[in-house]
């Protein structure tokens, strides 16, 4: 009931306002401008996104916690909104987004377009799974979620599946990195090789999901692997999760 109090009076202000909310309002900086798909997204979530309350808890972690290597690692960058404040915030000589919704690479490229002149950005259309299968990807469009089936229905598409190590082998190699993770219930495909997190120095996740893919014992589980790996958690807002290694 809360969040649906919460939803009202953020459209309720959207709406009030949406003369002055122009089309490009979301700002990360006074600089930066987010280009948005707003006829396709669903209302809650372009409110929130116009207001700024759209990945509060990751950002205030991200601001607050993250320290940012030379090379970040996100996984899962949606619009781009995370990945344009990671810019901002730290201006990594390398950052390698990965994305499994092919309709929002568009948008991932022309927002990251302004940074190219100082980091060296790669977007990638892959979606993350146990290597060497083939799963049914679907998306929904109005919320930017997307989940991976491995049952074919009317609506999804069958794709090949990439594992975390086929993506760190090929694009971070061993260079130290940061890890940014926001997709959707596949954090149990990444957790699996000790080796694989040998460079990583820390990890921002937000562990949820809007399909049922990711239980509670899935997080849980990933959790104990995370504490295996030497990494402690800092501090949790929200839904979203600060991890950095310890060296002890």
């Amino acid at each position: 009931m809360k969040s649906i109090f919460f939803d009202f009076i953020f459209l309720v202000f959207f709406y009030l306002f949406r003369p002055w909310c122009s089309n490009y309002f979301l700002k990360i900086s006074k600089n930066v401008k987010l280009i948005l798909p707003e006829k396709k997204l669903d209302k809650r979530i372009l409110a929130r996104i116009k207001i700024g309350s759209y990945e509060r808890h990751e950002m205030k972690l991200l601001k607050n916690y993250f320290q940012g290597n030379k090379v970040i690692l996100e996984l899962g960058g949606s619009l781009g909104f995370i990945s344009c404040a990671t810019q901002e915030l730290y201006r990594p000589k390398m950052h390698v987004i990965i994305e499994g919704n092919s309709s929002l690479i568009p948008y991932l490229k022309k927002n990251l377009a302004q940074y190219k002149k100082t980091s060296h950005i790669l977007i990638k259309h892959l979606i993350i799974g146990d290597s060497n299968k083939c799963g049914y990807f679907v998306s929904n469009k109005n919320t930017l979620a997307s989940k991976v089936n491995f049952k074919q229905d009317t609506i999804s598409k069958k794709y090949q599946l990439y594992s975390f190590n086929y993506i760190k082998r090929n694009y971070i190699k061993n260079k130290k990195y940061s890890l940014i993770c926001d997709i959707e219930g596949a954090e149990k495909y990444i957790f699996k090789n000790k080796s694989d997190f040998t460079n990583c120095s820390e990890i921002l996740i937000e562990a949820h999901t809007i399909f049922d893919n990711f239980s509670e014992n899935d997080k849980n589980n990933m959790f104990k692997k995370l504490k295996l790996m030497k990494f402690k958690l800092i501090k949790k807002s929200g839904r979203a999760f600060y991890f950095k290694k310890s060296y002890e």
